[in-house]
């Protein structure tokens, strides 16, 4: 696993607790929608623009 990839997972690790506040999901609902949508993917192909924004 490189160093990117280990970056990449914890913002992704990071932002799960948010969503599911956020949106009002248990984890298993949220599990879900992340997996129907592709987001955990959109997130690592994006993670440079996201890093930069902080939370």
């Amino acid at each position: 696993m490189t160093e990117r990839d280990k970056e990449v997972l914890n913002m992704q690790l990071t932002l799960i607790p948010i969503f599911s506040k956020a949106w009002n999901k248990s984890y298993s609902e949220l599990a879900d929608i992340l997996k129907k949508y592709d987001v955990l993917s959109y997130i690592d192909v994006c993670y440079e623009k996201f890093n930069s924004t902080g939370k």
